[in-house]
């Protein structure tokens, strides 16, 4: 993925600020896409520190497809 697409957060509050309705997990070597405040995942409600977020799931898939050289996404089990 770009580095410049990836947000930092250094606070939940931030992280609530910034995040839209999807978005990537960026801190370790997996990359999991979650659903903002998923009922049925703890990791959605909580706060990642460095991301990548989408308004839409069109524009994921569409990222995806410009960087398909990069580490792909995994979906989360539970969101998904």
């Amino acid at each position: 993925m770009l580095d410049k697409d990836i947000l930092i957060a250094h606070n939940k509050s931030e992280f609530d600020e910034m995040v839209k309705a999807y978005y990537v997990n960026m801190q370790g070597n997996r990359r999991t896409l979650h659903k903002t405040n998923c009922s049925r995942c703890f990791h959605s409600k909580g706060c990642a520190y460095k991301f990548i977020t989408f308004e839409t799931y069109d524009t994921v898939e569409e990222y995806e497809k410009t960087h398909k050289n990069d580490t792909p996404f995994v979906r989360c089990g539970n969101c998904f």
